[in-house]
């Protein structure tokens, strides 16, 4: 089994690229977060401190010029124990999208404030607000024009 992150990362955007018609590039986004003990004598517990790991990993459309959430994975360190971990998660994670195991395909119609035309954007998502949130990302969502969410049809 292969431990390096990199490794994880590289099987991931092969699988992206078998059909990436746009030419989207694939960015991944590592971060931990140290959450604070709770002690609560008279509740009767005491949490120590634990780690978040998360990676979001986005594509970037350079005909759209706009990057998107793929996906974002999280955990506490104790369960993924590294980034190498988060990484693995996220291919396995993304062989399921890929394959349509629990998810389901979206369009989106939208423009950019101030630009003429209407584009499209896919998204497979586990329903309509992970669409969203997958679409909206990190953008400032009053420099959207959100038009429309489909479900589309199952082949």
């Amino acid at each position: 089994m292969e431990s390096n992150k990199n490794y994880w990362e590289h099987k991931l955007e092969e699988v992206f690229q078998q059909n990436n018609q746009d030419k989207c590039t694939v960015h991944f986004e590592y971060s931990k977060e140290n959450i604070r003990p709770i002690k609560s004598p008279a509740m009767g517990f005491d949490i120590a401190e634990i780690s978040i790991c998360s990676l979001k990993v986005y594509t970037y459309n350079p005909k759209k010029n706009v990057s998107f959430l793929l996906l974002e994975i999280s955990g506490r360190t104790d369960k993924l124990q590294s980034d190498t971990e988060c990484a693995k998660k996220a291919y396995e994670e993304f062989l399921k999208m890929y394959k349509g195991e629990d998810y389901n395909t979206y369009t989106l119609e939208w423009s950019k404030k101030g630009e003429s035309g209407t584009l499209k954007s896919f998204f497979c998502a586990k329903n309509e607000f992970q669409a969203l949130h997958k679409f909206y990302g990190d953008k400032n969502p009053t420099e959207i024009i959100f038009f429309s969410l489909t479900l589309n049809a199952i082949a």
